[in-house]
């Protein structure tokens, strides 16, 4: 992790705790207050019995707690391949993830009410029963709308989107998500983000002669498409030939969108606006925060244009988390009595769960 805004990092740490099974497929989230939660798949050597693991940090990503199996509750067994989702709100986590009841291949959910400690509710949203012997490769991706959890999977040759409630996992409709495509054009890897009701969507198909990038934004939340928009740039020579694995994210009216060439294995990175002003305002203007005084004695204070509370994490040179002061006002006196003098960073965390660093120095 970085708690500098990325300019350095600590060193890895390792999440599992498995001593015989591979580990593998893993993704992340970020409670409230700064804790990661992961999710990540484990199989023994043949690769037969899977397990969707979610364990948890309670001090920042220093440490991480023993394992929980997130399909227990479910009928069939994690397809082997197939990589899981991971959303969280607040003590809510939900895992997504592919399915294997003896071959019937369904995008299912697992919910925990207790932040991860246990997954009792199963929703099955994705009802279109593919069957196939061998693991497709084909995970889903999902992302929160209104009181919903907005999933897009790949089933047979097309992409399908669906909702579940985000609150009981109660199962919504599944729909094609571009109905009027050929049947024999082959859709793959789609990909979801967005911000109140507007969802960008994109994938890789073949409806030309090789794989290309596709995206397609909707104004009024999940809903089919009409139109759709080639991404790749189909005459620039590094792109003339197979696009792959597309990822995108939605921020403040842009697109942010990368995905892989396969001729030359290079990564390309390509943004739009979005147009019509869809999902211009989302982002709230960011707080300054200040830390003083600078060098600091026994105590410091924070600044911030946010007049909130928030909680205060210190961590040492080497990314050690040494102190937490939780719900401090902007002016308050916070105690560093205890820590020996050099530089730290204090991380602010606001009632939004957004995390803004400055630099402490104690002599």
């Amino acid at each position: 992790r970085s708690i500098d805004g990325g300019q350095t990092w600590g060193d890895t740490v390792r999440v599992d705790h498995q001593t015989t099974n591979m580990t593998y497929t893993p993704d992340v989230q970020i409670q409230p207050g700064g804790n990661p939660v992961i999710v990540f798949e484990a199989a023994d050597q043949t690769m037969t019995l899977t397990q969707q693991m979610v364990c948890r940090s309670n001090d920042g990503g220093q440490t991480y707690t023993m394992e929980t199996d997130a399909h227990l509750a479910a009928s069939g067994i994690p397809c082997s391949c197939c990589a899981p989702a991971l959303l969280i709100n607040d003590s809510m986590v939900y895992v997504v993830y592919r399915d294997n009841e003896n071959n019937r291949r369904n995008i299912i959910m697992t919910i925990s009410s207790d932040s991860g400690n246990t997954f009792p509710t199963v929703s099955e949203f994705d009802q279109t029963n593919w069957t196939i012997t061998s693991c497709p490769t084909a995970g889903a991706e999902a992302m929160f709308y209104q009181d919903s959890i907005l999933v897009v999977w790949k089933s047979t040759t097309k992409i399908y989107f669906g909702c579940g409630n985000a609150l009981d996992g109660g199962a919504g409709t599944h729909a094609l998500l571009e109905p009027s495509i050929p049947p024999a054009v082959q859709q793959k890897q789609p990909s979801v983000c967005g911000n109140g009701d507007t969802i960008v969507y994109t994938w890789s198909d073949r409806r030309t002669s090789n794989y290309d990038v596709y995206v397609a934004v909707s104004g009024s939340g999940p809903m089919q498409l009409t139109s759709v928009q080639l991404f790749n740039d189909t005459i620039g020579i590094s792109e003339n030939g197979t696009q792959h694995n597309p990822h995108a994210a939605f921020y403040n009216g842009k697109i942010h969108l990368v995905y892989q060439d396969l001729g030359t294995g290079i990564v390309i990175y390509r943004e739009a606006i979005v147009g019509g002003g869809v999902g211009i305002n989302e982002v709230a203007p960011s707080p300054v925060i200040g830390v003083y005084p600078v060098p600091a004695g026994n105590t410091f204070h924070y600044t911030s244009s946010d007049p909130g509370a928030s909680t205060i994490l210190i961590y040492s040179v080497t990314g050690a988390l040494v102190a937490t002061h939780n719900s401090v006002l902007p002016g308050h006196e916070i105690d560093c009595s205890k820590l020996t003098p050099g530089a730290y960073t204090v991380v602010i965390v606001d009632e939004l769960g957004r995390q803004f660093s400055s630099k402490l120095i104690k002599e």
